[in-house]
């Protein structure tokens, strides 16, 4: 939530508990995400049921784009072809991933979004529900240091 809350406009893919969070905030954000639970917990127009199997474009003008999806459920390439559909503006391709992903797993997530300019934010994520063990290997990816998905774009909090 710390990332997030420095956007005006983020988009939480397949990651509730953070649009819960925001919604707490007060913030102005979209959650994609399958189970249709959410429907009855957020207000309308911050939840839209969303298959990662079957993405659509989502019509909601975000600053950037927040990931946490089913590591294991969900091919790398599949993920980057949904993501990129997602930026349907240049403004949306221009905005920030965070992705969380197993640390392990490292070169195949730089290799399939590459020119996103990721790299790893330790520490490792924590999860309320999943178990220590393999928390210790969840890290989030997220814009190097004065970049966006297009070179040279500041970042919030950069006085360039």
């Amino acid at each position: 939530m710390r990332f997030a809350s420095k956007y005006e406009r983020p988009l939480f893919l397949c990651n509730p508990s953070l649009a819960a969070r925001a919604e707490k905030a007060g913030m102005d954000y979209l959650l994609l995400d399958r189970d249709p639970r959410w429907g009855d917990l957020l207000p309308k127009r911050r939840f839209r049921r969303f298959e990662l199997s079957q993405p659509r474009q989502a019509r909601f003008d975000y600053d950037a784009v927040f990931c946490d999806p089913p590591f294991a459920n969900v091919a790398l390439a599949d993920l980057r072809r949904v993501v990129d559909l997602l930026a349907a503006t240049p403004d949306q391709a221009a905005a920030p991933l965070w992705l969380a992903y197993p640390g392990d797993r490292e070169e195949a997530v730089l290799e399939a979004f590459d020119g996103y300019t990721l790299e790893r934010k330790p520490p490792a994520l924590g999860y309320r529900s999943v178990k220590e063990k393999t928390q210790q290997r969840i890290f989030l990816y997220g814009p190097k240091f004065s970049s966006s998905r297009r070179e040279n774009v500041a970042q919030p909090g950069d006085d360039s």
